[in-house]
């Protein structure tokens, strides 16, 4: 099985034509509002290219799980909130998936792209893969195991101490993956007093054991 090590996403992904050839070059580390709506645009671009294409929903969840990660792996998501706020009259929105309010924003401008079963679904699929520190490159392997409807309150087996290891060391903001297990925590906290794993070299990830053949969810 081929080993697969935890990056952050710099580089989102390749349209199949040279309309948009590089999604990800221009939202390299986003962090900043401007880049964040171009990059909203390009998405949009590339969902409606897509057509009815069988991989489509592959690509979206992709796609928004490296642009949305990015927002909130190096910056505490306010100017997402607050252009989420402005979409609701009735105020700032609640402190939520940031799946589902990146989803709204990405497609504010065209909100029947998507329906609300679809965007609840891949909100849910991504926060689930997100609260795992799931490295871009195996996302569709872990999605597929997760299945459609993953209970977020759950961990998967084996995954605890890669968990507990990136929220006691990772240099990503973390507060954003919600709550853990009290024992995940107990080992977030045994990590505290062992040497940095990243001192050598990403750690190994424990989803080697997933199904790794590519398909759709």
């Amino acid at each position: 099985m081929q080993q697969v090590y935890f990056t952050k996403p710099l580089k989102i992904g390749f349209f199949r034509t040279d309309l948009l050839s590089q999604l990800g070059a221009a939202i390299k580390m986003i962090i900043d509002q401007p880049a964040f709506e171009a990059a909203c645009v390009r998405v949009v671009a590339g969902w409606d290219m897509q057509g009815v294409s069988p991989a489509r929903i592959g690509w979206l969840e992709r796609e928004v799980y490296a642009l949305i990660g990015s927002v909130y792996d190096n910056d505490d998501g306010d100017f997402l909130d607050q252009r989420e706020a402005r979409l609701d009259s009735r105020g700032a929105p609640a402190r939520t998936n940031p799946f589902m309010r990146g989803l709204r924003v990405i497609f504010a401008d065209r909100p029947k792209m998507l329906s609300s079963a679809l965007r609840e679904r891949t909100a849910l699929r991504l926060m689930h893969a997100y609260r795992h520190f799931t490295p871009l490159s195996a996302l569709p392997a872990f999605l597929r195991h997760a299945g459609q409807r993953p209970n977020l309150a759950v961990i998967e087996p084996g995954f605890e101490d890669w968990i507990a290891m990136h929220l006691a060391w990772s240099a990503v903001v973390t507060e954003h993956r919600g709550d853990y297990p009290a024992a995940v925590q107990r080992l977030e906290e045994e990590w505290w007093d062992k040497p940095s794993p990243f001192k050598h070299g990403a750690p190994r990830w424990p989803g080697d054991a997933l199904d790794a053949s590519p398909g759709q969810p």
